[in-house]
């Protein structure tokens, strides 16, 4: 694994680039997988090869008053069943271990005001399989699906402690996905928190 920061000098606020590349070989990875039955069960893999790559970015800016921030990042991350030790059919050898999608990535821009902020995050999955065979027209496969989250919040003095309120709301189009096969997650929610600092 090898990574490369780069930061822009300001005054007060910090931006900064990033790029990480990553390989491993990995001997005996146990992949567990559901089957027909209900439950999940192990499969050994006598060798599997994940390299991919990670970008990140920060940047910061203070307008008048106000701070705005955004933060991005993307992976690319290519793990393939190089050697299935006959545990699994030969056209398995060479694809993607089901459940790791190959490319990802998020979008988060926050902004405060005085004792205000709000933040807004977006973020992507590509298309995963759930079975070795990487079936394109599989109904096995969990689709690509786009997240977007946004929250308000506000700092405040409770008796003499700071503290601070937020209200989040995820899954804010409401959007059908999946995370894990045959398990649907929740539609818009909202989540209320208060904090206090001791």
């Amino acid at each position: 694994e090898a990574g490369l920061n780069f930061e822009i000098p300001q005054t007060k606020l910090k931006n900064s680039f990033e790029v990480n590349v990553f390989r491993s070989e990995i001997s005996n990875w146990i992949l567990w997988l559901p089957n027909l039955k209900g439950y999940w069960e192990p499969v050994n893999l006598s060798k599997v090869n994940a390299r991919g790559v990670e970008l990140a970015m920060f940047v910061n800016q203070e307008v008048g008053s106000i701070r705005l921030g955004i933060s991005g990042r993307y992976s690319y991350t290519k793990s393939t069943i190089e050697n299935s030790g006959g545990v699994m059919r030969p056209e398995a050898n060479g694809k993607q271990l089901p459940f790791i999608p190959v490319h990802s990535g998020g979008l988060s821009v926050n902004s405060s005001w005085k004792k205000y902020s709000i933040i807004y995050t977006f973020t992507h999955f590509s298309e995963r399989f759930t079975t070795t065979s990487n079936n394109p027209n599989s109904v096995r496969k969990l689709y690509p699906y786009y997240m977007n989250s946004a929250s308000i919040g506000k700092d405040f003095k409770l008796l003499k402690t700071n503290a601070a309120l937020q209200l989040r709301v995820d899954n804010l189009l409401n959007e059908s996905y999946q995370t894990i096969l045959w398990r649907p997650m929740p539609g818009r929610n909202y989540i209320f928190t208060i904090k206090v600092y001791l």
